[in-house]
């Protein structure tokens, strides 16, 4: 996502991602060459819940304590140490105002959304089917 905003200055481009693949790769935050075209939305579920999405690992009883991932990182402290500008969200009526503030940032930002795990798949389900 860095690299094509990188490439098309003129475009707002916006990577949407899970907040395990997003601590995975976070030390790409690093690079000084971060275009303000850059936009990062966290979807934070506390660690792993596409298992919750997947046939097979959702059905055993010890999901949650071999197939996800939980953390206690603060996403806003990391965005601090990389001096990037940082909105939380948790509640439904309060997500456009947060994507409005995203949108308007003249700088590289992050916005973190908040879900709870256990519902976080039958949404994403819900999502593709209404994509399709």
């Amino acid at each position: 996502a860095a690299g094509a905003a990188y490439a098309i200055p003129s475009k707002t481009v916006t990577l949407i991602t899970g907040d395990i693949s997003f601590l995975y790769d976070s030390n790409a935050l690093w690079n000084k060459q971060l275009p303000n075209n850059l936009r990062i939305i966290v979807i934070n579920n506390s660690g792993g819940g596409i298992f919750r999405f997947l046939k097979g690992s959702s059905e055993i009883a010890e999901m949650e304590e071999f197939f996800e991932t939980g953390h206690n990182i603060n996403l806003g402290k990391l965005a601090e140490s990389y001096g990037i500008s940082y909105e939380f969200c948790s509640e439904l009526n309060s997500l456009k105002s947060c994507l409005a503030k995203l949108f308007k940032n003249k700088s590289v930002s992050i916005l973190e959304i908040k879900t709870p795990s256990v519902y976080s798949a039958e949404s994403l389900k819900k999502y593709f089917n209404f994509i399709r």
